[in-house]
């Protein structure tokens, strides 16, 4: 982290950026304010992905769950997961004749924690790993006693021992009941009590089915038409949400299954469609190469996502789009002594941004950052704050700026073609936006790690807020500009607010 004498200086750095260099020779930003095109309809979350730091007692837990809070993000989405199963799984061990493992002791604090961080926002909860031992496998799999300890093969087996569901309904039943009814009673007729009645508005079903137990779309579709229609029992207000598919590339038949309402019993509601992306450079890519592959993968993904948009319109027209975890990873994923670029931290907050912007473009409904806290051997990049401290880096930086300075509802309007002969389009992207009183406002995402120079008409007199490589993991800066002609440092993402 900056201290205080680099935040002055980069500051400082940072101003000097700002009108006082002629940009004649760059390109002219001119959007077409009388040119109005995609109304904003999307809307920028947290993925919240349980890790040890965010438990009470840790040295990051109150600095990650004020900055869930800061970002004041509907939909936020609390995602359990299977390689901490103590973090995970509730029912550790399958019922005995006597007693049953029922134990909330390390999730509790978590979730009320989470809950508590919303403020009365709208939340998804995902507590998607199904007990291991309801899967047929040779021998019963051990899982660590520490809590804390990683385990990457706590998902053996593609074969429930309870082929109608009724056990792994009943799981997810008896979960939910313990958050919201106040507690439940278990297989031998035990009640437990929880004295819990959170207000859980959206439920995921299951995470990543294609990697955890390669659960296959019809098999999934199945889980997901008895674990809904038995919530929807419990709670007809809450809305749900699946399949949360990991590599939509290599699986969209999902898609074309899950959408498919002829797939599904009677009355199952399918209110949001989910997805994860994470874009990352090859092992050995070196910091120059990972500014090109980081927006030539985003362009990939956009492509996948425009294809999964024309099946959600075709079988299901009225389905949300949620992109719950969309964000990027380093080279090193798995190392205990990473070594990141202090610079990769805002490439991936500008290919964040660039996303973004495409995914308004086509008016996806929600996008979930991932995610809230990462660290070493547990995709490091991946995170958007320090995972020594809890406080924010770049990454959250940016999509705090994206969520605070563009809205629901602006409108964006077109954006003429450069000549050929300037700076070519795909080392910068810049957008207009019309807020609803009126205001003009511009994003500029800076591509490249170098300065981005350019003339912008009514440039003199706005204000810039804006992150950058000179900003770091420090709030953004915000300075007026002098002079139409700017420049913006490397990796910058900057909404211009226009003098009017």
């Amino acid at each position: 982290m900056l201290d205080r004498r680099s935040r002055i200086l980069a500051v400082a750095l940072s101003l000097l950026t700002f009108g006082t260099t002629r940009a004649s020779d760059g390109p002219d930003v001119r959007p077409d304010w009388n040119k109005p095109t995609t109304v904003v309809k999307t809307a920028l979350t947290m993925e919240v992905c349980v890790e040890p730091p965010m438990r009470r007692g840790t040295s990051t837990h109150d600095a990650l769950f004020h900055t869930l809070s800061d970002l004041k993000g509907e939909y936020a989405r609390l995602a359990f997961w299977y390689p901490y199963p103590k973090l995970a799984v509730a029912e550790l061990e399958p019922p005995a004749k006597e007693a049953t493992s029922w134990d909330f002791k390390l999730i509790d604090p978590i979730v009320a924690d989470f809950i508590e961080a919303a403020e009365g926002r709208r939340v998804m909860v995902n507590i998607s790993t199904i007990p291991q031992w309801m899967f047929k496998t040779p021998e019963r799999v051990r899982y660590p006693s520490d809590a804390d300890e990683i385990m990457w093969n706590y998902d053996p087996g593609t074969e429930l021992r309870d082929p109608s569901l009724r056990e792994v309904t009943d799981y997810f039943v008896r979960l939910v009941s313990w958050y919201t009814k106040g507690g439940f009673t278990d297989e031998l007729g035990h009640r437990h009590e929880s004295g819990h009645h959170y207000k859980i508005d959206a439920w995921e079903v299951l995470n990543e089915p294609d990697l955890e137990h390669a659960i296959s779309p019809e098999l999934y579709t199945r889980i997901y038409d008895e674990v809904v229609g038995a919530l929807k029992a419990l709670d007809p207000k809450m809305k749900f949400s699946g399949p949360a598919v990991a590599d939509t590339r290599a699986h969209p038949e999902y898609f074309e299954y899950f959408l498919n309402g002829k797939n599904h019993k009677s009355g199952i509601p399918l209110d949001m469609v989910s997805y994860h992306a994470y874009i990352g450079p090859e092992p050995d890519e070196s910091t120059d190469v990972q500014q090109h592959t980081f927006f030539r993968d985003a362009d990939a993904f956009v492509a996948v996502v425009k294809y999964l948009e024309t099946i959600r319109q075709r079988l299901s027209p009225n389905t949300m789009t949620f992109i719950n975890e969309l964000g990027t990873v380093s080279s090193d994923n798995f190392g205990l002594h990473p070594v990141i670029a202090p610079s990769y931290w805002n490439l991936s907050g500008a290919t964040f941004a660039y996303a973004y912007l495409q995914f308004a473009k086509l008016q996806v409904d929600l996008i979930a950052g991932a995610e809230l806290i990462n660290y070493p051997a547990q995709f490091p990049g991946a995170s958007m704050t320090d995972w020594t401290t809890g406080l924010p880096n770049a990454r959250y930086r940016v999509m705090k700026l994206l969520r605070d300075e563009i809205s629901l509802g602006d409108q964006m309007v077109a954006n003429p073609e450069q000549p050929k002969h300037l700076t070519p389009q795909r080392d910068f992207i810049a957008q207009g936006f019309i807020a609803a009183n009126g205001e003009h406002k511009v994003l500029i995402i800076n591509k490249r790690e170098r300065p981005l120079r350019f003339h912008l008409s009514g440039g003199a007199g706005a204000r810039a807020d804006y992150v950058d490589l000179q900003t770091g993991p420090a709030a953004p800066a915000r300075r007026r500009l002098l002079r139409d002609d700017v420049t913006l440092g490397g990796f910058a993402v900057a909404v211009i607010h226009l003098a009017r």
